[in-house]
C-alpha cells in the first residue's frame, strides 16, 4: 500500500508544482512542441524516401563521409529519447521543488523562494531537446 500512496503522492507534487509556476508550464510546452517537431519532420520527409530504399544513412563523419546506415524508423530514437528526458526531468523537478519547499533555509545562504535546483533541471530540459532537435535535423539534412 505503500508504493500506492507514494505515487498518488508524487501526482500530487507533479500537479502543484506547474499549477503554481508558470515559467515551468512554458518551458515543459517548448519541449514538447520540439519532441512533437523531431517526430512529425522525419515523418514527412522520409516517408517518400523509405518506399524505395528502407535503409538510409544515418551517421556522417568529416574524414569518411557517409559512414553508418539502418533501417530508416532508427531515425525515431532521438525523439523516444527526448520524451523519456522530458518524462524524467519534469517529474525530477516537481520532486526537487516539492523538497526545496518544505526545507526552510537552503545551503549557502539562500532562503527559500525559486527552488534552485528544480529550475536548473527544468532549465536543461529545452537545452537537451534543442540538441536532439539538432540531431534530427542532420540527419535529415543527411537524407535529402
Amino acid at each position: 500500500m505503500s508504493v500506492f500512496n507514494a505515487v498518488g503522492r508524487s501526482q500530487e507534487d507533479f500537479r502543484s508544482y506547474f499549477a503554481s509556476h508558470a515559467r515551468a508550464k512554458w518551458i515543459a510546452l517548448f519541449s514538447l512542441t520540439l519532441v512533437m517537431l523531431m517526430v512529425v519532420l522525419p515523418l514527412s520527409r522520409l516517408l517518400p524516401i523509405v518506399r524505395e530504399n528502407p535503409f538510409i544513412p544515418l551517421h556522417y563523419n568529416i574524414y569518411l563521409g557517409i559512414d553508418g546506415f539502418g533501417p530508416w524508423y532508427r531515425i525515431f530514437i532521438l525523439p523516444v529519447l527526448g520524451l523519456v528526458m522530458l518524462v524524467l526531468n519534469l517529474s525530477l523537478a516537481s520532486r526537487f521543488s516539492e523538497i526545496e519547499r518544505r526545507t526552510p533555509l537552503l545551503p549557502l545562504g539562500f532562503h527559500q523562494g525559486e527552488p534552485m535546483l528544480a529550475q536548473l533541471v527544468l532549465w536543461l530540459t529545452p537545452i537537451l531537446e534543442v540538441v536532439l532537435f539538432a540531431g534530427v535535423v542532420f540527419t535529415l539534412l543527411l537524407n535529402l
